[in-house]
């Protein structure tokens, strides 16, 4: 098996069955992804390693895009919704302290990706769709990647309050989310993450209340414990979040 499938990376459009990459050569491009552009970065520790080779990508992809599923940048399912950058995912996978048993919430019109790779890091995820044929289309495609995450229909403001409390929320841009309302769904020292474009804002519940700790910006190519934190209360490195309460 070649180590980096010379298709990897073209940005030609494949019209035929024939053309298109292999299961061998997809796996291989997986790989070559996460050995030498995440795990020798340290852009991700060890599980999320094995979570990356777990789920193959171009399961939310059209086939016509299976040729660069493993180029570390957003893509686009065929419906349009985000496939989020692995290295991205691998930084809010970090800053939101996932772990096996984690309850998560996860409040998004992406398309899955991020959901799959945190069922297979051992998270109990659970996730609120608008559009029924959206949710029927995700519990599908968790089903072919072999992960549960549980979906519930309803207004992405609202999160889920009746499986509440959640040691992570996740809580994309377009869920339009004002923080204070979703405080009362997460647990004491659980994080809540809002994703704004290329940033990432970070809060914490302490004693009771809903804090800010500051943003991360997501799209520089600094390795992750090389990227400063902008602090609200004085967060300067993740370093120092590895080492801090609740994380």
């Amino acid at each position: 098996m070649r180590p980096w499938p010379a298709w990897a990376g073209t940005r030609r459009r494949y019209t035929q069955p024939t053309d298109q990459p292999t299961l061998d050569e997809r796996i291989a491009a997986r790989g070559h992804m996460v050995d030498f552009r995440l795990g020798r970065t340290g852009l991700a520790g060890i599980e999320l390693q094995d979570a990356l080779r777990d789920v193959p990508r171009e399961v939310f992809l059209d086939q016509d895009e299976w040729a660069v599923a493993y180029e570390d940048r957003p893509l686009e399912d065929p419906d349009g919704r985000p496939v989020t950058a692995p290295s991205r995912l691998s930084l809010q996978v970090k800053a939101a302290g996932i772990k096996p048993g984690s309850r998560v919430l996860e409040l998004s019109r992406e398309s899955g990706y991020r959901s799959a790779i945190l069922a297979s890091l051992g998270a109990d995820v659970r996730r609120v769709e608008e559009e029924p044929a959206a949710a029927f289309l995700l519990e599908e495609r968790m089903e072919e990647v072999g992960v549960e995450v549980a979906v519930e229909r309803g207004a992405l403001s609202s999160g889920w309050q009746a499986s509440a409390p959640y040691d992570v929320i996740i809580a994309d841009e377009v869920a339009g989310c004002d923080p204070d309302s979703l405080a009362d769904q997460l647990a004491e020292g659980g994080r809540l993450l809002v994703v704004q474009g290329v940033n990432l804002t970070r809060y914490t519940v302490q004693d009771g209340r809903l804090r800010k700790q500051g943003f991360l910006p997501l799209g520089n190519t600094l390795p992750a414990h090389d990227r400063p934190w902008v602090p609200d209360v004085g967060i300067p490195t993740m370093d120092v979040l590895e080492h801090t309460p609740g994380f």
